[in-house]
């Protein structure tokens, strides 16, 4: 994930965005270690859907 957020970076892409299943918490980690900050929640089919958002700043302050 690091390799696509400095990607995108570079091709001034920002902000990103980020989904994941509420019910995996080990990627909602992964976001939030890439400097994703959660900004909203979504039901789709009765499943929430967690949706994220990594600014340019934030991305490359943060790193794995």
């Amino acid at each position: 994930m690091q390799a696509s957020v400095h990607r995108a970076n570079s091709m001034n892409i920002s902000p990103i965005q980020i989904h994941c299943y509420a019910d995996n918490p080990a990627s909602q980690k992964l976001i939030e270690k890439c400097g994703g900050e959660l900004s909203s929640q979504i039901v789709v089919n009765n499943t929430t859907v967690l949706r994220f958002h990594i600014n340019r700043l934030a991305a490359s302050a943060n790193s794995l």
